[in-house]
């Protein structure tokens, strides 16, 4: 049929289409009219959902349907959409996942439940990031993330097969991805490890990541500050937030220990901990570049060590294989397919079938042009007649004798060219046969093989490596042990060279911190760094040792581990003669010391603050925090902050609250006054103050 209307507004020209982006994505309908690409794209993802739906229930998933409004946005890290629930009075929130009531279904006794639905996260908007968007979450019991590995891949394999015809999916930049088979399985870390090529990568401290994401090119935002907060309810429920967006307590933990290092009784010590020993030495040490030579030899020796593994084990189940290999690469060396024979014999299969009717169509054609009255017959009358009469024109014709003599010229080469397409259509009956046999063959081995046509000489060739490497596997796993051999000595020599800066550097530390000692009261302590061997099985890509602090606090005592052996105000102590040795190995850009004063005082409180206020000014930019009741340490400081803590109204309903107060010069004086002499504060603890303060202020202008 023919619509007429009136067009308002013509459509894109045929050929280039629709190609403005803001009116693709603004004018969709626009857009599938004209774009068959587009049409394809909305038909693949409807068979897409149809697959992933088919698959889940051969698998006896129960797909389910769960709330999109929720009074807890939870499930994921991210911005919530909030609407008002009129009936309730009350903030709802669209769901930015689905993960919380399909848990609830599985507790429900629902051993697999999934749903496919839309999510809504408030984070911006752009071509590739969709404020709402079509999600799939599954649930199953009495399986692991293996079992979900499983379930994603073939979910994967089953959809792209199912829609695409293929496991090899071609992308935009030109290369394919395979989908068949299994898949590599790798941990997240060692992908950023292998990355970085930093074995000390996750101890780093937040500048140094972004100096070595610059580096690597990573484009990152250094502006952006990080606003930790968890609140605590009276029933006990706590929660945590990053930026005001909900997170575990779990990376609450890990993000505030990157952040702040804390040395107490009760709390977490972050050099009582081995690995943060180890890692301390070698800043010690100045070792960054042997340990990225360590860890790129200890990788490369894995590397090869997995390659040996691989080939053993698929050599040692190769006899069966290479039969199969042999079968295979001899019906594909007799059927000697090319690329893109298969579209070439299409092309001319179709010609051939239709060849009785080209012939007519060329035959009559030829008879217009080169017949009694045809057009080549035609042209020659008329230039012959205007070139009889050209001279009375007095040449006003050659214009138009020069055109036709053009237009007889470019006729004879289509009439050339028309004779021989009628020569190449001039073949026996037996091509056609002879062609779509051909054809045929190359389709049925590519179906058999399961890759394109245009493929099977590719295919060919892995086939003759495979059956190569079957052929020659002792050769090859002689080369692959060889080679592991090779990677194993290039390690361990590197490995060795570290072995010994740590030793160097570990008598040096235990000299420098001795020094530390005796001002600290602690003239019995001892320190030793012992660096030993470990076992081969336990070679790690950080070395060939083990490092740690041993200690001592009594005379003849065994040495024991630093976080075992002191108590907590001795460990204090330790930690800061550590710290003032090690200054700038810490990544963390604030360090608390707690009870760092107890069971000290007069000349030996005075030195701890010494060292404190040597420590804050160091010029590393940390920040010093000191939890104390000496006013030998408080006067070492440069700021002062006074923490109260005032409880108010009646019983049944106290409320306490904490105040912390920052003190000017005289509050200072009169509360270092307060902490020598009690609740009254005399003239002699004022002057005492004073006296403190004076000699402390010549020490550090550096707040600690």
């Amino acid at each position: 049929y023919t619509l007429v209307s009136k067009a308002l507004r013509p459509l894109p020209e045929k050929w280039h289409g629709l190609t403005d982006n803001e009116q693709i994505y603004r004018q969709r309908y626009l857009d599938l009219i004209v774009n068959k690409e587009s049409r394809t794209r909305f038909q693949q993802r409807s068979a897409v959902l149809r697959e992933i739906r088919e698959y889940m229930w051969e698998l006896d998933f129960i797909e389910v349907e769960t709330p999109m409004m929720q009074s807890v946005a939870g499930g994921a890290a991210a911005r919530p959409f909030t609407t008002h629930f009129n009936a309730l009075d009350c903030d709802f929130f669209l769901r930015i996942a689905l993960e919380l009531y399909l848990k609830r279904l599985l507790v429900g006794g629902m051993d697999r439940v999934f749903e496919l639905g839309r999510v809504f996260r408030n984070e911006g908007l752009s071509r590739r990031h969709n404020p709402e968007f079509t999600m799939l979450e599954a649930y199953q019991a009495y399986s692991d993330y293996r079992g979900m590995m499983d379930l994603t891949r073939g979910l994967i394999q089953r959809s792209a097969e199912a829609v695409l015809g293929s496991l090899q999916v071609a992308r935009h930049e030109g290369d394919e991805i395979d989908l068949s088979g299994n898949w590599r399985e790798v941990a997240y870390k060692e992908l950023i490890l292998k990355a970085t090529n930093d074995s000390d990568w996750f101890s780093r401290s937040k500048e140094e990541k972004l100096a070595a994401s610059i580096k690597l090119g990573i484009e990152i935002d250094p502006g952006e500050e990080l606003i930790l907060r968890r609140t605590v309810g009276a029933e006990g429920r706590s929660r945590a937030f990053l930026n005001d967006q909900p997170i575990s307590i779990g990376l609450l933990r890990q993000i505030g220990d990157s952040l702040v290092e804390i040395h107490g009784q009760f709390e977490r010590f972050s050099l009582a901990e081995p690995a943060n020993q180890r890692r301390a030495l070698d800043a010690f040490a100045d070792s960054s570049t042997a340990r990225k030579r360590v860890a790129e030899r200890f990788h490369a020796w894995r590397d090869a060590v997995a390659r040996h593994n691989e080939a053993h084990q698929a050599l040692s189940a190769s006899a069966d294989k290479a039969d199969e290999l042999r079968a295979a690469l001899e019906e594909l060396d007799q059927l000697e397919a090319q690329v893109g024979e298969e579209t070439e014999l299409s092309s001319r299969r179709q010609l051939l079938q239709n060849a009785g009717r080209l012939i007519e169509t060329l035959n009559e054609a030829s008879d217009a042009l080169t017949g009694e009255n045809g057009a080549e017959t035609m042209l020659q009358r008329a230039a012959g007649r205007l070139e009889r009469d050209d001279d009375i024109s007095g040449g006003r014709l050659a214009p138009v004798i020069a055109a036709i003599d053009k237009s007889s010229a470019e006729l004879a080469e289509a009439i050339q060219e028309l004779n021989s397409v009628a020569h190449a259509l001039d073949t026996d009956t037996g091509e056609v046969e002879a062609v779509e046999e051909r054809l045929f063959a190359i389709l049925a081995a590519a179906r058999r093989h399961q890759v394109p046509a245009d493929e099977l000489p590719v295919l060919r060739e892995s086939l003759a490596s495979q059956l190569a490497a079957i052929d020659g596997r002792d050769d090859h796993l002689d080369t692959l042990a060889k080679n592991v051999e090779a990677a194993r000595r290039g390690y361990c020599e590197v490995a060795e060279s570290l072995s010994q800066t740590r030793q160097k550097a570990a008598r040096k530390l235990d000299t420098r911190i001795a020094k530390e000692f005796p001002p600290l009261k602690l003239d019995n302590a001892t320190l030793a760094t012992s660096v030993t061997p470990l076992d081969e099985a336990d070679w790690v890509e950080h070395g060939i040792d083990a490092v740690a602090f041993n200690v001592s606090t009594n005379p003849g005592a065994t040495p024991g581990p630093l976080g075992r052996i002191a108590s907590g105000g001795e460990l204090s102590r330790f930690m800061l003669a550590l710290k003032v040795v090690l200054a700038g190995t810490s990544g963390a850009g604030t360090i608390v010391f707690d009870e760092v004063d107890t069971g000290i005082g007069g000349a030996t409180a005075a030195a701890v603050g010494e060292r404190l206020a040597e420590l804050a000014g160091s010029g590393l930019e940390q920040q010093i925090l000191v939890v104390t009741h000496s006013p030998q340490v408080a006067a070492a400081a440069g700021e002062h902050l006074r923490v109260e803590k005032r409880t108010s109204g009646k019983a049944s309903a106290r409320t306490v609250t904490t105040d912390v107060a920052r003190l000017d010069a005289e509050e200072r004086r009169e509360e270092i006054a307060r902490m020598l002499s009690g609740a009254d504060i005399t003239d002699e603890a004022r002057a005492a103050a004073d006296k403190l303060m004076d000699r402390e202020s010549t020490l550090s202008e550096v707040p600690a």
